[in-house]
């Protein structure tokens, strides 16, 4: 313990690599690179008034629990890096950051009301984990198998991590691949109300790993917009109505899909994805190809009009002869399914179809 009520500046390497495990003072101001680099019995430090904090300063703290800082503008590069069980901070008049400061952090609340400059995104919270879990779990030395993925599973935590993407994509009407990479945060994409389209592959093949999408605003995704995203799991689009060519093509994870606004399907969205369930209450055309070779078993389209060539061919659906929920069809189109035993639920008796398919047509069972 070290007991200094009049200390203001502590040096380079102070306390580097050493056992002290509280600090008392109340005027510390300035704190130099490394100064407590490494002291892993670190438990409490008052950084309120501290106006300098450098780099690396107190990497590798892994008892460090709480930081509160009212007058920092900027912190040194990995300053809290490597901080297991740094729960919670808070920086008042915090400006900006730099690439690395939390990164292998383990943090769950989060104050910086005057951010507005974040550099190096992509880096700034590498395998940095935001959760809700409880006290017991969060100190201890194991990370939780829960968290492994570091997976967005409360509202709390999507908000907080909305506050840490630069201002410009909070200007942004359109996602694009140009600005892709601004909205990337923590193994996920992040479009924020104001991106309302995602142009033609935006996040096509991303170098990075994209576990989630999160896109409250988005109405219009064009084509291949998020192609060959092999991690993808689940997504998030509130709003969404449209879908282009291959839109999730290739996203053979993708086990939840929520658009419940969805009404068009288009060519090749899902095809080779590992869906097996869609409820789209709203969905009234399904394009060719749309659900082609995925691993669909089932799928409710209650007010669909229109379902086209191939569109469930080789899935699921047509192997095991499932059924498909379709009770406002008015057309199918030439082999939806790829095969001629399919039961389609539907009350609609006027189903047109192409005359040189109406034979194998006639081999299908509907129920009307």
């Amino acid at each position: 313990m070290v007991v200094a009520p009049h200390l203001q500046r502590i040096g380079e390497s102070a306390f580097e690599d050493s056992y002290v495990n509280f600090v008392i003072s109340s005027k510390i101001s300035h704190l130099e690179n490394s100064a407590f680099y490494g002291a892993t019995f670190l438990k409490h430090i008052s950084l309120r008034d501290a106006e300098h904090i450098g780099q690396n300063c107190f990497s590798n703290c892994y008892n460090l629990k709480n930081v509160e800082n009212d007058v920092c503008t900027s912190l040194g590069q990995s300053s809290f890096s490597y901080c297991k069980n740094l729960f919670s901070i808070s920086f008042k008049q915090l400006q900006s950051l730099d690439c690395k400061t939390f990164s292998e952090s383990c943090i769950c609340n989060v104050d910086l009301p005057q951010v507005t400059e974040v550099q190096n995104l992509r880096s700034l919270f590498q395998n940095c984990v935001f959760s809700d879990m409880t006290k017991r779990e969060l100190f201890s030395k194991r990370q939780p198998e829960n968290i492994q993925h570091c997976e967005i599973k409360t509202k709390n935590q999507l908000e907080n991590l909305f506050k840490w993407l630069p201002r410009l994509c909070f200007g942004a009407k359109r996602a694009t691949q140009q600005n892709a990479a601004l909205f990337y945060l923590r193994n996920a994409i992040l479009l924020p109300e104001n991106v309302e389209i995602v142009e033609t592959g935006a996040f096509e093949g991303f170098q990075h790993r994209v576990y989630q999408i999160f896109a409250p605003g988005v109405t219009q995704i064009e084509g291949y917009a998020f192609n060959k995203l092999p991690w993808l799991r689940e997504c998030h689009f509130p709003q969404l109505v449209k879908t282009g060519w291959g839109a999730f093509y290739q996203s053979v994870s993708l086990t939840k899909f929520f658009a419940r606004k969805l009404q068009l399907i288009g060519r090749y969205t899902f095809e080779y994805s590992g869906l097996e369930y869609v409820k789209f209450p709203e969905v009234v055309e399904v394009q060719e190809a749309a659900f082609s070779k995925s691993k669909i078993v089932k799928c409710d389209l209650q007010k669909v009009k229109t379902i086209q060539k191939e569109a469930f061919a080789m899935t699921q659906v047509s192997n095991r002869y499932q059924s498909v929920i379709a009770e406002g069809t008015a057309y199918i189109g030439c082999t939806p399914f790829g095969a001629p035993k399919i039961k389609v639920r539907t009350n609609e008796k006027q189903i047109r179809l192409i005359k040189q398919y109406m034979e194998l047509f006639k081999k299908r069972k509907v129920e009307y």
